[in-house]
C-alpha cells in the first residue's frame, strides 16, 4: 500500500498546534506541534525539569498556567466547557505515583465504582469496575476491589489507577511517568498492559525519562528540554542514534545503568 493511502486510512485522534503552557512565572512549555492517531503512541521523554508533566496536565487544562495555540481532540478545540466535559471521559488521565487521587478513607472498589458511573449505576457501575480492573491487568479484581488505597502494593494501585482512567472509555490515555515508582517486573507487566490497550485502539500520551519503557511501547517520540522540543521522531530512531544532546545524555545514561541498547534491553522488548 502507498503512502498516500496509510495517511488517508489514518485518524488523527489528538492534535497540537503551536500548543504551549505558560506560567505566570514565564517557565513552561512549548511550542508543541505533534499528532497521535488513533491506537498509537506518543513517548514525552527528556530529563526532570524538562516539561514532560507540564505538557501532560496542559493539555488536561489541570496546569494553573495559561494554555496557547490549539489543541484538538478528534478534531474538536479542546478548551473551555469542551474540556470539562471531556476530561475523565474522552481522555483519561493516569497521575504520577500509584496513590494519587486516592480518597484514604474509601475502598478503591467504592472509588472505581463512583468513576465507572459515567455509563452505568448501581449494580451495572459495580460490574463495571470489576471489568474495568480485569481490562488494567488485575486477573482477580475481588480483594482490590474491598481493599482500602493503603492496603495495596504499588504495582496494584498503579493498575487501580489505570482502571479509575479507563472509566470514561477514553480515546486517549495521558499517563504521567505510570512506572516510576515501580520495580522493574511491575513497571514491565504494567507496559504490558498498555500496550494491549493501544492495540485495542487507544492511543496513549505517555511522558517518561524511561528510555526501557519507551522502546518497549514503541511508536513516536518528542524530546523536551528546558520547556522546549530538542527532538523528534520515531522512538526507535530517535533513542538509537539520539542527534540532540538532551537526547544523547538521556540515553547516555541509560547505557550506563543496562548497556548496550540491544533489542532486547534488560525487562524490555523494543517494539517498532
Amino acid at each position: 500500500m502507498n503512502d498516500r493511502s496509510d495517511a488517508a486510512m489514518r485518524k488523527v485522534v489528538l492534535e497540537l498546534s503551536a500548543f504551549s503552557v505558560r506560567y505566570p512565572n514565564g517557565n513552561g512549555v512549548g511550542p508543541v506541534d505533534v499528532s497521535v492517531d488513533q491506537g498509537g503512541v506518543l513517548c514525552v521523554l527528556g530529563p526532570s525539569g524538562g516539561g514532560k508533566s507540564t505538557l501532560i496536565t496542559g493539555i488536561l487544562g489541570l496546569a494553573p498556567a495559561e494554555r496557547c495555540g490549539r489543541c484538538l481532540l478528534d478534531g474538536a478545540l479542546l478548551d473551555g466547557p469542551m474540556l470539562a466535559r471531556t476530561r475523565g471521559r474522552r481522555i483519561g488521565y493516569l497521575p504520577q505515583g500509584p496513590w494519587s487521587g486516592w480518597h484514604p478513607a474509601l475502598s478503591v472498589g467504592r472509588q472505581i465504582t463512583d468513576a465507572a458511573s459515567v455509563y452505568a449505576s448501581g449494580r451495572a457501575a459495580r460490574l463495571r469496575a470489576t471489568a474495568l480492573l480485569r481490562l488494567a491487568g488485575c486477573p482477580d479484581p475481588d480483594p482490590i476491589l474491598r481493599a482500602l488505597p493503603e492496603e495495596l502494593s504499588g504495582g496494584l494501585a498503579q493498575r487501580a489507577a489505570l482502571a479509575v482512567a479507563l472509566a470514561g472509555d477514553p480515546m486517549v490515555l495521558l499517563a504521567d511517568e505510570p512506572t516510576s515508582a515501580l520495580d522493574t517486573i511491575t513497571a514491565r507487566g504494567l507496559a504490558d498492559t498498555l500496550v494491549q490497550l493501544v492495540s485495542r485502539g487507544l492511543s496513549l500520551v505517555v511522558a517518561t525519562h524511561d528510555v526501557g519503557l519507551s522502546l518497549h511501547l514503541g511508536g513516536q517520540a518528542l524530546v523536551l528540554a528546558g520547556g522546549s522540543v530538542v527532538e523528534t521522531g520515531p522512538v526507535s530512531s530517535v533513542l538509537h542514534t539520539p542527534c540532540a544532546k538532551p537526547t544523547q545524555e538521556l540515553v547516555e545514561a541509560w547505557r550506563k545503568v543496562h548497556g548496550v541498547m540491544a533489542p532486547n534491553v534488560g525487562e524490555w522488548t523494543v517494539r517498532p
